[in-house]
């Protein structure tokens, strides 16, 4: 609103001698002092001034600037909003708040969160994007495991979510296994003998159920078998220097076979070492004739697993020969856990070794612990000379 300030109204005259005799003195509105009757003075809005100085000092000042509101662009004019005076448009849109956005001067507009906008689009472009299409989002839903994420709809937010590792639905709740996520119907599937994982869809003629992936890569051809099962006692022998001379018979088989090889209704492990020898009794001394020996590894085993396995019946027939009155299972079993073990090592597959304290039978991770903190200072060496001592004792 616009106000005129007419200095000319002011009654910028001297009061004559006539106009102020009778009267009594009066007082500058401004510094107080007297003003006689007799001189000239200024008055505005029924007040005194003793001098231009005091009159000015008693006009309204701008509340941007500070200026006397008579300096302003429009001599005597100003501009007056929610009580203050500005002496300017520039100086009354200084003191508007600006838009968040922009930063142009806010007349009204919009407020959001304390925040003023000058319009609709600048308060939309203030606004969070959607973290999955990037529309702006005035509300939408926020992420429960990181607040700065925001999301336009549900549809959006959804896909974020992880999916089932089966059935490839988005689930809010979910079972995890290892690093993969299961839905609550799918982690109820039948696991696969290999993985251990849920959604085991392909059945052997063993009855043994297999996942997608580890039947996709899982060794059933004989051929393919013996020539990976020479390659790893090759590999031991080169590695840690653990060999034997004698012939070893190799057997792929499904479970049935394994079980009837080991003589148990029904095979829970996944290989099999077995030596058999002839002994005959001459001038009083019981000499060996002959011998054989055999491993059975179970078919259908992803070849880092029928690697592993592979090493561990041969460091049995390692122990065999060379520390053949070792009976004691926690410490044959743990010897041959170690063999493995550093195979897989040398392989770069430590996840075997992970897996391997998780093993169901209690002697083979009570022996495998065991050799490991005897090998923590001399190695391989020290568990073998472990071994010595142990068949000197015959246990």
């Amino acid at each position: 609103m616009k106000r005129p300030i007419c200095l000319a109204l002011l009654l910028l005259l001297a009061a004559t001698a006539l106009l102020a005799a009778g009267g009594d003195d009066l007082k500058c509105a401004t510094c107080g002092r007297v003003i006689k009757k007799t001189k000239h003075y200024l008055e505005f809005d029924g007040k005194p001034y003793c001098s231009q100085a005091c009159f000015e000092a008693a006009l309204p000042k701008c509340a941007t600037c500070g200026k006397t509101v008579g300096d302003g662009a429009k001599q005597g004019e100003f501009l007056k909003y929610k009580g203050k005076i500005y002496c300017s448009q520039a100086c009354f849109e200084e003191a508007l708040p600006k838009c968040a956005t922009c930063g142009k001067p806010v007349n009204g507009g919009i407020i959001v969160d304390g925040k003023y906008y000058c319009n609709a689009d600048c308060h939309r472009q203030s606004l969070p994007r959607c973290a999955v299409c990037g529309k702006p989002v005035d509300g939408g839903l926020r992420d429960p495991l990181d607040r700065d994420k925001a999301y336009c709809s549900q549809e959006c937010f959804n896909t974020t979510l992880p999916a089932c590792d089966v059935c490839g639905r988005r689930m809010r709740s979910w079972r995890t296994l290892d690093d993969k996520r299961y839905c609550d119907s799918c982690a109820a599937l039948p696991r696969c003998f290999n993985c251990g994982h849920p959604g085991a869809e392909a059945v052997l003629p063993d009855g043994r159920r297999q996942c997608r992936g580890c039947f996709a890569a899982a060794l059933f051809d004989t051929a393919q078998a013996r020539a990976l099962f020479e390659r790893v006692r090759r590999e031991v022998a080169d590695s840690l220097g653990l060999a034997t001379d004698r012939a070893i018979a190799f057997h792929l088989v499904d479970q049935h076979q394994l079980a009837r090889a080991a003589k148990v209704k029904r095979a829970s492990e996944r290989g099999l070492y077995l030596y058999r020898a002839s002994v005959r009794d001459s001038a009083g001394r019981r000499r060996t004739v002959g011998e054989t020996a055999d491993i059975y590894i179970l078919d259908g085993l992803r070849p880092a697993e029928f690697m592993d396995v592979a090493a561990h019946e041969l460091a049995h027939d390692v122990q065999q020969q060379r520390f053949p009155r070792v009976r004691n299972k926690v410490t044959t079993e743990g010897f041959a856990e170690y063999v493995a073990g550093l195979m897989a090592t040398a392989w770069g597959r430590e996840e075997l070794n992970r897996e391997r304290l998780k093993n169901e039978f209690a002697e083979y991770v009570t022996g495998y612990q065991r050799m490991v903190k005897i090998g923590q200072n001399g190695g391989l060496k020290a568990v073998l000379e472990h071994l010595k001592q142990q068949n000197r004792k015959g246990v």
